[in-house]
């Protein structure tokens, strides 16, 4: 189990571990100290009471007034227990002691408890004994000298001992004084637990002093840093659950209002890039079947109002407003004569318009959306009784946002022109939504509907009733004609030498952009089943060829990139055209030439880092000016779109086609270097010759 502690906490803990662990040591090296302060003040204080009863000892003595001396000797135990004392007369019995029951004893009766074991008495004059060196005292005398003329301090374990000559001149004598000795003794130990305490006491108030600021830091770092660093991890988090809206609103000079700013415009750029993916495949399918022109738009914003009225969540509703705008997406595959036929569609024809909601969940579901897009756009063609399609789902089975968009989609697909048939009046097609309440449509999503449009006035984006047939765009009048079923060939071969290999783990922008490209290129795919992995295949080689030139791997990833969908555009030509096995007319092929504009138009919409749309425009341009669609000539193309076109032309000679077999690797190799120079760059043609040619073996 590990243990995972906040940025907060882990401040405070480095603050309660450096101010306690700091406490700690210095009391430790504090109670180090003790004992010689002991000893100092011992000796200090000791000396200081010396100094004070000699005078009084003096003139006690002197007067004779040994009761008074008593008294005081008494006193001093009185006041502190530790303390102890006496007076030695001069033939070295005790004459007062602060403990009664010592005086008349000699000394060597009472010398234990001074703590002077083994001391002797000549007379009142104190000696160590034998063998113990003399101590140094403050006259600088030593012990055993002549009487009144030293004061000797005596230090033991715990204890501390101090002895002073009390003299007096008495009128029996011609100035020869009369001496005794005074003797004070103390243990020390109150005095070490009372500097003990007084250390602990004050390590405690710093220690809480310690605590106190770390609760402090903790609720000022609560309301301020790591506040600010919450709201910007629950905007990340948020916005990776679905809601491209979270942002974190954090700014400010210091770190965290740097990290929100940027965090803030990462997401803002995202959630744009995610936008533009969507419009892209909306675009491409409306290239695709131009009576449709803005149908997915109005479903889409049909489906948000029905979702905030029906209480969605705000991640909810963005998965649904993605997946109303991309869910015919599945349409690429339908042939156009069958999406524009002005007649009522046969099983044949049906059965592959009843493919579209499989094949627009098989491309969506290439990207990491945070919601479930691909599921909505596979069950939005689920009825609620579990008469609909693809699998025949029914109540509650079917998710909620693909309900909604189930009655968006029939009320635009309704009130709107298509082949077959006019638009119906806004008042008959509410009519059918709400008789298919309870069948084909859920019956609260049709109350919330019908609630939103009578009660709430809703119309569809400028629209206030039925569209107009004017306001329609008209297709191109096709040939009725249903094109054969068509077995995609094999899966491509391996990417030629000299293809650089992926390394490290891809970031996740890196991933989406790649995933919207390579979505594209798998709704191209899905129409045109012969070119299945041609864009593939082409973004292999372009990849090479750049490598072998030195572009820098920005500038390749930009060429991989737009190679993977330079054909995006072809998903307006009819698959009859697409897959026609003779020549093509010069209308068909003017067509075809439309595809780059179109794969423009589609892509100009997306931000992406690299200029993808003009690479896919160019990709059909000659260094002569004799391509299309503009017919730039020399520096005016770009050198992506020149690599990309020397790549089209080696792959396409490469693969089969309807209308002929593969002309094969070698074919393709010579057609470049007979075009070399002329319409294609010598060096890139010279960069893609040298790849076949020095692989092993050579593929030349």
């Amino acid at each position: 189990m590990t243990l995972t502690l906040s940025i907060r906490a882990r401040i405070v803990l480095i603050l309660l571990l450096l101010g306690l662990g700091g406490e700690l040591v210095k009391t430790g090296l504090d109670g180090l100290r003790i004992g010689p302060q002991v000893e100092q003040e011992a000796d200090r204080a000791i000396r200081i009471a010396l100094y004070r009863v000699d005078g009084l000892l003096e003139r006690f003595l002197s007067e004779g007034r040994s009761d008074d001396a008593q008294w005081m000797l008494s006193m001093l135990s009185v006041r502190d227990e530790d303390v102890q004392a006496a007076i030695i007369g001069p033939e070295g019995r005790v004459i007062a002691a602060s403990r009664r029951e010592q005086i008349g004893l000699g000394w060597a009766d009472v010398r234990n408890g001074y703590g002077l074991s083994g001391w002797t008495a000549a007379g009142n004059i104190l000696q160590p004994p034998p063998g113990q060196p003399p101590q140094s005292n403050a006259a600088g005398g030593t012990v055993g000298g002549t009487a009144g003329s030293v004061v000797q301090i005596i230090t033991g374990a715990d204890t501390i001992t101090g002895i002073t000559p009390v003299c007096i001149l008495t009128p029996g004598t011609l100035r020869t004084p009369l001496c005794y000795t005074y003797v004070q003794h103390e243990t020390t130990d109150g005095r070490h637990h009372l500097l003990l305490n007084g250390l602990i006491r004050e390590a405690a108030i710093r220690m809480a002093a310690v605590i106190t600021l770390a609760v402090l830091l903790w609720l000022t770092l609560g309301t301020s840093v790591v506040r600010r660093a919450g709201l910007i991890v629950n905007a990340a988090r948020a916005f990776g659950q679905g809601d491209l809206l979270a942002r974190s609103n954090v700014r400010g000079e210091d770190e965290p209002g740097r990290i929100g700013e940027a965090l803030d415009g990462a997401l803002e750029r995202l959630g744009a890039m995610m936008h533009q993916t969507i419009n892209a495949f909306s675009t491409s399918t409306q290239h695709t079947d131009p009576y449709t022109a803005g149908h997915e738009s109005r479903v889409a914003d049909l489906c948000v109002a029905l979702g905030r009225t029906m209480g969605l969540s705000r991640p909810q509703l963005e998965g649904l407003e993605v997946a109303a705008r991309a869910h015919d997406i599945g349409q690429a595959r339908i042939p156009s004569e069958i999406l524009l036929s002005p007649r009522k569609l046969g099983p044949l024809e049906f059965a592959f318009i009843r493919q579209h909601p499989e094949v627009g969940a098989e491309i969506l579901g290439g990207i990491d959306f945070p919601w479930p897009v691909a599921d909505i756009v596979r069950q939005h063609h689920e009825n609620f009784d579990g008469s609909g399609y693809p699998h025949g789902l029914r109540g509650s089975a079917i998710l909620l946002e693909a309900r909604i968009l189930r009655v968006a989609d029939m009320l635009e697909s309704l009130s709107s022109h298509r082949p077959f048939r006019p638009a119906m009046p806004w008042v008959e097609a509410l009519e059918i939504i709400r008789t298919q309440a309870g069948k084909v449509l859920d019956p609260d999503v049709v109350t919330a509907c019908l609630r939103l449009v009578t009660v709430e006035e809703y119309r569809f984006p400028s629209l206030s009733g039925a569209p107009e047939k004017n306001d329609v765009p008209q297709p191109v009048p096709l040939p009725d004609l249903l094109p054969q079923t068509m077995v995609p060939p094999p899966p491509p071969h391996s990417a030629p030498p000299g293809t650089p290999a992926a390394t490290g783990p891809e970031p996740a922008l890196h991933r989406a952009m790649r995933q919207t490209i390579e979505a594209l290129s798998a709704a191209l795919e899905s129409r045109d089943p012969y070119t299945a992995g041609h864009e593939r295949q082409v973004a292999a080689i372009a990849v090479a060829i750049a490598t072998r030139l030195g572009l820098d791997p920005f500038r390749i990833e930009g060429l991989r990139l737009a190679a993977t969908v330079h054909d995006i555009g072809k998903i307006q030509i009819p698959l009859r055209i697409l897959a026609k096995p003779g020549r093509l007319s010069d209308i068909e092929f003017n067509l075809i030439k439309t595809h780059p504009t179109v794969g423009y138009d589609i892509l100009r919409t997306l931000d992406l880092p690299w200029p993808v749309a003009e690479m896919v425009y160019q990709h059909h341009e000659y260094l002569d000016g004799s391509g299309y669609p503009c017919g730039l000539s020399g520096d005016e193309i770009m050198l992506e779109a020149r690599i990309m076109t020397v790549a089209d032309i080696v792959e396409s000679m490469s693969s089969p086609r309807p209308y002929r077999p593969s002309l094969g690797l070698h074919a393709a190799l010579a057609e470049i270097r007979r075009m070399r120079g002329q319409k294609l760059d010598p060096r890139v043609v010279d960069a893609c010759l040298a790849i076949y040619e020095d692989a092993v073996p050579p593929l030349t």
